[in-house]
């Protein structure tokens, strides 16, 4: 089809979408057809408005105990997807009665000793904290009794897998009293989703069989909600009773909230909030509790900043400056704020830990402002990486990674900054850390790309050849393809990093050399982004030449004419610079390629609109006009 019956075609199906939605794909501008390309906006929609479940894999737990040792088996040498060690996790927790666990006598001997000696290269591989509490877990189910590792490994600090290893404990107590439930959390969709309606009916069959709902399982099903059917859900439950009922109602959107009698049970109702609106403050809901609260996406919702600079590490003896991403979040966990929590709740024996849990709550009933525990709320788990810049993230299996963005699918911000201080840990020790796994949530079709993940996918841009690197193109090939990329976003992340003084133009040069390779419309993407991040630049980095001339090579093959904008700086260039030849010939070009333009402008449109299509915008007033 010719571009122009395209666009035709394109515009006539525009023309049925209401503004809101016209304004969620970023065309809330476009006229038929559209004056400039300046009128294609970012996409401006939250992941909550989208179906997430659509044309996604559904996930099915184990039939049979058979299964679960099979699929052990395999991944104690290599998981390739997390969903598998959730399966496990709930496998485990339905197979553990007292005749599951004779059952198993003789059958695990050789799985008995790869995990006592933490062999394989795939469950058991992340590190010492995460593996001890599933080696725990795992030998407790087959023996039937309690094990522990040795207080060393088992004590490590696995931030941020702190609430994971508490969920793996919460499993090993039921396994270890052959208390057998599936679990609330299990996923019935890819990326850790869980559809609305299924949670419900998982909670209505728990109420029916009399089974105990345990509370860190509970949490972490209501933070894998999905934003998709939401309103069926909640007429399903509006009649149940229970206090899970109602956590479950108001995660689901109901005008019912938490009361004072609630106070003991704080973080539930925060991991309910949280799964309401990622992006809400909950101060005034939680006013009657009387909590401390002073941590980021507990209450009150995270905000990011970020700067690039430089900071100072000792290696073998020697200080040396590294390139740095410092990101600042508000609300901040201080230094403090594990002094605070451990004055408040931890003791050196049995006795001074009552004493101090009567004493705190004979405070709360007199004064009120009960601490919260950042230990007790998965949202927050992810910022406390960010406290010591000097420290790493110690992730290195892709698998884990993955795992983590399963943690709360709803918000990613908090996994992005993680992944930011693993991609600067890879590019500062000349190592490939967790290989660009950090970026895969970003191929989901349906996930807006924030600020964080932007900051996240353009400093991996910026990693030397790798892994890390070819994931990053690959990820901004696509978004570039869907829709999701904006030029001029990017443009301004790079001029920001660049101004923090590390910025290497061959590391630019060659990523963007490797997206423009994939289409015209990448190319004119490229000739976009490049012009803007010259025009902020405060100075160009060094050895800029190559990137100008193959800016240059790419406007004239597409036909782009250099912007108002950035033929005034260009002008300004001295002489002397070594691109100052690349830069003429960039001012110089007045020939345009209108065909070529108007073809990108529609496949750009195109992209768009197939969003929309796929898009179930979950407000009435910006649904899809019928025909």
């Amino acid at each position: 089809m010719a571009t122009e019956d395209l666009q035709q075609k394109i515009f006539q199906e525009l023309s049925g979408l209401q503004i809101q939605v016209r304004e969620m794909i970023g065309l809330g501008l476009i006229g038929n057809p559209p004056e400039t390309p300046s009128d294609i906006l970012p996409l401006q929609y939250r992941l909550t408005d989208a179906a997430v479940l659509s044309d996604i894999r559904t996930i099915e737990a184990f039939q049979d105990i058979d299964d679960v040792l099979a699929a052990l088996e395999d991944a104690l040498e290599n998981i390739e997807n997390p969903l598998e060690v959730e399966r496990l996790l709930d496998g485990i927790a339905r197979f553990c009665s007292a005749e599951d666990v004779k059952d198993l006598t003789g059958r695990t001997g050789d799985l008995r000793r790869k995990i006592a000696k933490g062999e394989g290269q795939g469950l058991l591989a992340q590190n010492a904290g995460l593996s001890a509490a599933l080696s725990d877990l795992l030998l407790t189910w087959m023996d039937g009794k309690h094990h522990h590792s040795d207080e060393q490994r088992k004590n490590r600090e696995s931030v941020p897998f702190t609430f994971f290893i508490k969920r793996i404990h919460e499993i090993r107590r039921a396994v270890e009293k052959k208390q057998p439930a599936p679990l609330m959390s299990l996923p019935t969709h890819e990326y850790g989703w869980i559809a609305p309606e299924v949670m419900v009916k998982r909670l209505e069959d728990a109420q029916q069989n009399g089974r105990i709902v345990r509370q860190a399982d509970f949490m972490q099903a209501l933070l894998r909600l999905a934003p998709d059917g939401r309103g069926a859900a909640l007429e399903k439950l509006r009649d149940m009773p229970g206090h899970q009922a109602r956590v479950l109602r108001w995660a689901l959107g109901a005008k019912e909230g938490p009361q004072p009698k609630d106070a003991l049970h704080y973080d539930v109702w925060i991991a309910a909030a949280r799964a309401r609106d990622p992006e809400g403050d909950f101060q005034d809901d939680f006013a009657g509790l009387l909590l401390d609260d002073k941590l980021p996406d507990s209450l009150e919702h995270a905000k990011y900043s970020w700067r690039a600079g430089s900071g100072k590490i000792e290696k073998d003896g020697e200080t040396r400056n590294v390139p740095r991403i410092h990101v600042h979040i508000d609300p901040y966990i201080s230094p403090d704020e594990a002094k605070r929590v451990w004055d408040a709740y931890q003791s050196g024996s049995l006795l001074a830990g009552v004493a101090k849990s009567l004493f705190r709550n004979t405070k709360k009933m007199i004064l009120g402002d009960m601490p919260t525990d950042y230990r007790r709320i998965p949202t927050v788990s992810m910022h406390r990486i960010l406290r010591d810049e000097d420290g790493g993230t110690g992730l290195t299996c892709g698998w884990a990674v993955a795992w983590l963005a399963m943690l709360w699918p709803l918000n990613l911000d908090g996994y992005f900054t993680v992944g930011l201080r693993n991609i600067m840990d890879g590019i500062n020790s000349g190592g490939n850390g967790a290989d660009g796994a950090f970026l895969r949530p970003l191929f989901e079709f349906n996930r807006p790309w924030t600020e964080m993940s932007r900051v996240c996918l353009a400093t991996a841009l910026l990693s030397p050849e790798g892994r890390r690197k070819n994931t990053a193109v690959a990820v901004l090939a696509e978004g570039i393809r869907d829709g999701r990329a904006d030029a001029a976003e990017f443009a301004r992340i790079f001029a920001r990093i660049n101004d923090g003084g590390w910025l290497k133009a061959v590391h630019l040069h060659t990523a963007l050399e490797a997206v423009a390779e994939q289409s015209p419309l990448h190319q004119v993407f490229v000739g976009d982004l490049l012009q803007e991040f010259i025009v902020r630049a405060i100075e160009m980095p060094e050895d800029s030449q190559k990137l100008f001339s193959f800016l240059e090579g790419v406007m004239r093959e597409t036909g782009q004419l250099p912007k108002t904008s950035l033929k005034e700086k260009l002008a300004d260039i001295d002489k002397d610079e070594d691109y100052y030849a690349a830069a003429q010939k960039i001012t110089a070009l007045a020939t345009g390629n209108p065909v070529l333009a108007l073809e990108a402008q529609t496949r750009i449109i195109e992209a768009r609109l197939k969003r929309a299509r796929k898009l179930f915008i979950c407000t009435e007033t910006a649904a899809l006009k019928s025909g």
